[in-house]
């Protein structure tokens, strides 16, 4: 590949959009990546320098009213980098030959990013039908951590959590059989446990535009850190209730989860998520509940709001 329509030498480049106009890469001196673009029809490539990005871009990315390279809000927009300069030529493309598809070429290897997430979950326990704990009347819950995302060139990543959450659910007060006392008793289970969750997803992203839906599903290992949970007893007789602690939970559980989102994608800005996901506890997480067998598998929904760097979208 020639750069310049002279004909200088070139060393080898990275391609990175194949298109109309395609975009090229290679290190400098430095270190630093240089980009090139490749007009259409031309055999040669155009160094687009650093120092003068806006300027050669505005003399070789003509005739698109959408692309306004006269201000500097076109570099905020689509900064000198992987991702910015990889959006521009996919939108400049776009707009010049949009029956013509480009194609945004992997780089071979993976990459990682680090982000947050945090959230409300829904939780319901499967109770043992002996317990007659009564219909559930609350189960909201939360959660937050941390998590590590590892992209890939194709459009399967993986992604694997730390994340402290909090399950909620109260069932009852409802009617509990006392034998044939001339008072009556009531009887309502407060669950809360707390675990450090880590799952491990594997995740199947769709398209390369700013919208991107995703598809998630792996296995989930919980530790259980505190259990604040009560078994209460009303007599309506007495002025206060009976209270119990259920037994405390094992040291950990195993589950499975799966989801969609939907990530919402910019050069130069953090990648947002909105993802709904279901989790389901294949390992009971108390072993009674006043004397009763108990598996007390909890699953839940899930709403949360993750957030990571770019550099790997």
């Amino acid at each position: 590949m020639r750069v310049g329509a002279a004909g200088e030498s070139s060393q080898l480049m990275g391609l990175l959009v194949r298109g109309y106009v395609s975009l090229y890469t290679r290190p400098n001196a430095e270190g630093n990546n240089t980009y090139f673009l490749q007009p259409a029809s031309a055999a040669y490539v155009v160094e687009v320098p650093a120092a003068t990005a806006r300027l050669t871009l505005l003399r070789e990315l003509t005739d698109c009213p959408t692309l306004d390279f006269s201000t500097t809000a076109i570099e905020r927009r689509y900064p000198y980098s992987h991702a910015g300069m990889t959006s521009l030529i996919m939108a400049y493309n776009a707009c010049r030959e949009p029956q013509r598809a480009s194609k945004v070429v992997k780089s071979t290897g993976m990459r990682t990013s680090i982000g947050l997430k945090a959230g409300g979950n829904v939780s319901d326990f499967k109770l043992d039908p002996a317990v007659r704990a009564g219909k559930r009347s609350q189960a909201t819950g939360y959660q937050a951590g941390l998590f590590l995302h590892v992209a890939t060139k194709s459009r399967f990543s993986a992604q694997v959590e730390a994340v402290y959450v909090a399950l909620r659910s109260r069932y009852g007060a409802t009617d509990f059989y006392n034998g044939y006392a001339t008072y009556t008793t009531t009887r309502q289970l407060d669950i809360h446990y707390a675990q450090l969750q880590v799952p491990v997803f594997f995740r199947y992203t769709a398209g390369y535009h700013a919208l991107r839906p995703y598809l998630n599903a792996g296995a989930s290992y919980g530790l259980n850190l505190a259990n604040r949970s009560t078994d209460r007893y009303q007599n309506s007789n007495q002025p206060t209730p009976d209270t119990q602690k259920l037994l405390p939970p094992g040291s950990s559980t195993i589950g499975l989860a799966a989801g969609a989102g939907m990530l919402l994608y910019y050069p130069a800005l953090p990648v947002l998520s909105l993802e709904l996901r279901y989790d389901q506890s294949l390992v009971s997480l108390g072993d009674q509940i006043s004397g009763q067998s108990n598996p007390a598998r909890p699953c839940a929904w899930t709403l949360a709001w993750p957030f990571r760097s770019s550099t790997s979208a």
